[in-house]
């Protein structure tokens, strides 16, 4: 297993460090992770990063040859409204030292696409790597990067919910889900196109966070729409209170249609009692981002739904351990389709639910 990836806080020399990691990776699994009707879904963070730059081909190609079941897609909007592969900690990298504080939205699409890793890598548009990984993951996870004036408030968030609902159209991506920090950019995504699936993000480790109602659960009223196995296999929902959040003053919908399917909860508020009010309301729990061994431990015993990471292939890994320990079987090889209590089947039409799309990861 290529434990060597993940990053560990503890000053402990390199064996123990080592010994803990493998330990927290390889440990058995909690009765809640056993007893989930399927596994939980490993989402790529801009791709497997352990061997390429975050939003690349290569990152996005790593982790479709890792088995991933989804991908998550940074989504920015150019100067000249091209919606770009990018985050703003990327670009700061790319640009190097001298144009502090310069955002996607500072540069036409031109001279952002003719950016250039030291590695050769080139930054994508948003279509091409939503048909680059689509076709084969179960879902595409398009995370919203807005453009933010001085005082840290989105300008571009109309254009933005048009430009993304137009390109899932266009690209004619069914297993996109959109989600973003700003609760009016969901909103409005759902008011423009209804039963598109969406999420939401719950957060409480900055003060900004808690000012905006972050960190309430279920600020959105009303159920959710019922998952599609087109998009999400990670699912296992038993089937609120409005909180303000940014853009909290908008109406709350209330149609299934016009509800957010997916959470994603920051790995340091993960706790079961979450993850029951969030099944209760019709909501999956997505945790992120997963990149220490003992926090992939703590959110897989959990029992999330799905979870986010830079390095793929380690989580997987670690879930095809526990998936054994349970008796289960694991992940991988014939078509990945896992059943609990030891039973297993293969081939890409076995599932009850719909098959597999062929690589299935990212």
């Amino acid at each position: 297993m290529m434990f060597g990836a993940w990053w560990w806080s503890s000053q402990l020399p390199e064996s123990q460090k080592r010994a803990a990691e493998s330990e927290a990776l390889l440990a058995p699994p909690s009765q809640t992770f056993c007893s989930r009707t399927r596994p939980p879904m490993v989402c790529a963070h801009g791709g497997d990063t352990t061997h390429a730059p975050p939003n690349t081909v290569s990152a996005f190609r790593n982790a479709l040859a890792a088995g991933a079941d989804c991908v998550e897609i940074d989504a920015a909007m150019s100067k000249d409204g091209v919606l770009i592969v990018m985050h703003v900690r990327e670009l700061a990298q790319l640009l190097g030292g001298g144009r502090k504080g310069v955002q996607v939205g500072d540069l036409p699409s031109s001279e952002l696409l003719a950016l250039r890793w030291p590695s050769g890598e080139y930054v994508m548009s948003v279509e091409e790597a939503v048909k680059l990984t689509s076709p084969f993951v179960d879902v595409v996870t398009l995370d919203v990067k807005n453009y933010n004036d001085k005082s840290g408030q989105p300008t571009d968030e109309l254009a933005m919910v048009e430009a993304l609902v137009g390109l899932v159209s266009s690209t004619r991506c069914t297993n996109c889900l959109i989600w973003a920090k700003s609760d009016r950019v969901v909103r409005r995504i759902l008011e423009l196109s209804p039963g598109q699936r969406t999420g939401y993000i719950v957060m409480n480790e900055t003060e900004e966070s808690r000012q905006l109602g972050m960190h309430h659960p279920l600020r959105f009223g009303g159920p959710a729409a019922a998952p599609s196995p087109h998009h999400l296999r990670g699912q296992d929902p038993a089937p609120g209170a409005p909180g303000s959040g940014s853009g909290g003053a908008l109406r709350q919908p209330t149609s299934v249609h016009m509800q957010p399917a997916v959470v994603g909860v920051h790995f340091a508020m993960v706790e079961p009692q979450l993850l029951d009010v969030l099944h209760g309301a019709g909501k999956q729990l997505f945790a992120w981002t997963i990149n220490q061994a003992e926090v992939l431990r703590a959110v897989l015993d959990v029992g999330v739904d799905a979870l986010v990471t830079n390095y793929p292939l380690t989580a997987l890994e670690a879930i095809d351990s526990r998936l054994t320990k349970c008796g289960g079987g694991s992940r991988n090889g014939g078509g990945r389709i896992w059943r609990p209590n030891g039973t297993r089947s293969s081939g890409a039409g076995a599932d009850e639910e719909g098959p597999l799309l062929p690589g299935d990861y990212l």
